[in-house]
């Protein structure tokens, strides 16, 4: 395991749980090999808890890549693979008020939902942001942008989906190996059940892309976007025997968004070689980057895993549950790390994941998971 965290409390229980799913990933690599395997673990500084009981209860979470050695392609499934990301356009004009913004996005939604994308701007931690930036380097020209985070919602709970959802196209072919002294199990497809699983995973990579391209261009208007600024997954498969969970995978230096809130700034930040988090996966250098804060604990930071579900603190949640924003978690935050504020925060990680801020993304309006209840 390769601990670039914060080490804070909700990281230190993570990580006493993690080295389990870093053994079961040897375990099964090992088992299909027939010689001794070794998984790896890279762990970011925004380590966090998922919203989706099922995947922390198979032993994974969000601001890590996981990577296994193995002759014999295998996935593990409750990674809950799919593929999300963040990208950022600049407009060749801005947007006048909030009324505008909304407008734009409701007219928009309502005429989506009636096509095969599924709209998910709305769910989890997605959003559409509005800002501008006034005194960019690098690529960033001062302006009005727009920022788009969502992931490719066709693919993961239909037929055709990469979840391991009942009754859908690999479901059947699923494995299960087991540490009964932990209470924990690891779920894998293999051979080349494994292989087709990974061509999708891929594919979707380059889909998301051009989603939030098409998406873009139909909230804002294909002519009103001035120029493509970064469009990158930070959720996926970078290689055959990789996971990334919350963390960019950059081939090259090149900019990269950190997440942030509703309310703050959203950080434009160039990635650099050289710290620890350039690693090599598969035959390809890559620079990781975490995509944002990550969630910690809302309550008593512990997890204690039963057969069908999970402690987290006092509360049982079984595995089809989901855990709610500012009342299972919340966003990591610099107080809780006995720092003075989000820039010694930002400060602290970019000496982890080296990198220099090229540009601050000034908020002005955010569409997210609570905006239909209230606009």
């Amino acid at each position: 395991m390769i601990e670039l965290d914060l080490n804070d409390p909700t990281q230190k229980e993570i990580k006493r749980h993690i080295i389990v799913t870093e053994k079961l990933l040897s375990s099964v690599a090992t088992e299909l090999s027939k010689t001794k395997k070794c998984a790896n673990i890279l762990l970011m500084p925004d380590l966090g808890l998922p919203r989706s009981i099922k995947r922390a209860h198979g032993g994974f979470f969000n601001g890590a890549i996981y990577v296994w050695d193995t002759s014999i392609p295998f996935v593990p499934v409750d990674a809950t693979v799919n593929c999300c990301g963040t990208s950022m356009f600049r407009l060749k004009y801005p947007i006048s008020s909030k009324q505008e913004f909304y407008k734009k996005i409701f007219s928009a939604k309502e005429k989506i939902c009636r096509t095969s994308y599924v709209w998910n701007f709305n769910v989890g931690n997605h959003f559409i942001a509005y800002g501008e930036i006034i005194g960019g380097k690098d690529v960033l020209k001062d302006g009005a942008y727009v920022v788009l985070h969502s992931s490719a919602a066709e693919f993961k709970y239909q037929y055709n989906g990469l979840y391991p959802e009942k009754d859908n196209w690999y479901f059947s072919k699923i494995k299960i190996l087991r540490d009964y002294s932990t209470n924990r199990y690891i779920r894998y497809i293999k051979g080349e059940t494994a292989e087709k699983f990974f061509r999708i995973a891929k594919m979707l990579e380059n889909y998301n892309k051009i989603r939030h391209q098409i998406l873009a261009g139909f909230i804002f208007g294909e002519d009103e976007i001035e120029e493509e600024i970064l469009n990158i997954q930070h959720y996926g498969m970078p290689t055959q025997n990789s996971i990334a969970i919350g963390c960019y995978w950059l081939s090259e230096e090149g900019i990269y968004l950190f997440l942030t809130n509703q309310h703050n700034y959203l950080y434009c930040i160039k990635a650099l070689r050289g710290g620890d988090n350039t690693v090599t996966l598969g035959e390809q250098s890559y620079i990781i980057v975490p995509h944002g804060l990550g969630n910690i604990f809302a309550g008593i930071p512990q997890l204690d895993y039963k057969a069908d579900g999970l402690y987290i603190g006092e509360r049982y949640f079984s595995i089809n549950q989901k855990l709610k924003f500012n009342k299972d978690i919340m966003l990591r935050d610099y107080r809780y790390l006995s720092l003075d504020n989000m820039t010694s925060l930002l400060s602290h990680i970019l000496k982890i994941c080296p990198g220099i801020i090229v540009g601050y993304l000034r908020q002005m309006y955010n569409y997210n998971f609570f905006s239909d209840k209230y606009h």
